[in-house]
């Protein structure tokens, strides 16, 4: 950040828990934010992957007992000016 002339006022790493409540809303997830990846795939073969994808993350973590599935990330936040 100095190196473009701005100070660095705040830097954190923020743990967010996503939720679905569904297996489709899980997979719809991949199938949009994945997209960059998902291109590389024959169109014909993008559907199976999701699938198996999203039955694999299941089975590694299982719904919550509230219903949900969840994925644990971690969002990187920064806050900083211009150097004057």
């Amino acid at each position: 950040m100095t190196e473009a002339g701005f100070e660095s006022i705040r830097v954190d790493l923020i743990p967010k828990d996503m939720t679905y409540p569904s297996r489709e809303d899980f997979a719809a997830r991949i199938r949009t934010t994945w997209l960059p990846w998902m291109v590389r795939l024959p169109e014909g073969e993008r559907t199976s992957f999701i699938n198996a994808l999203t039955d694999e993350y299941l089975v590694m973590y299982p719904v919550g007992t509230d219903r949900l599935i969840h994925i644990r990330m971690v969002r990187l936040e920064a806050e900083a000016k211009k150097r004057t």
